[in-house]
């Protein structure tokens, strides 16, 4: 076992989807408090293509939505400016349905901390600092 880090969560597969909704756990759009990496700060969202039908990114609770177009980013904050901790709810989001033609994207988070050390020292996104605290001292 790993001295840093326990073991990584198992990963599981998931069915691609035309189609991302957004997901109501205000914890969707973060990392858990003490995680090797720190919350995510800004996300940035790259479109590789445009999209003759659909396939915006809609800000539901800003009641925004933004059209694909070849080579334009979006970059918004996923957390509370005032407090890095708190999940920006106003940035909640999800993809709206392809209705026509293909969408390519990419996707880039920014966190707090530099994460390829821990990821290679096996630490997954879990929240560590908290476990370690609460873990009964070995006597």
């Amino acid at each position: 076992m790993n001295p840093v880090c326990p073991p990584p969560a198992t990963s599981r597969g998931r069915a691609p989807a035309r189609t991302w909704k957004k997901n109501a756990a205000p914890r969707a759009q973060n990392s858990p408090r003490f995680s090797a990496w720190g919350p995510r700060l800004y996300t940035f969202f790259l479109y590789l293509s445009a999209v003759e039908d659909g396939g915006e990114t809609r800000f539901t609770r800003l009641n925004i939505s933004v059209t694909p177009r070849k080579g334009s980013a979006v970059v918004w904050p996923s957390v509370m400016s005032d407090d890095p901790f708190k999940t920006d709810e106003r940035t909640y989001h999800e993809a709206v349905t392809v209705r026509k033609g293909t969408k390519y994207s990419a996707n880039f988070w920014i966190h707090m901390y530099e994460f390829q050390q821990a990821l290679g020292r096996g630490c997954d996104n879990q929240d560590y600092f908290q476990a370690n605290l609460l873990r009964a001292p070995d006597r």
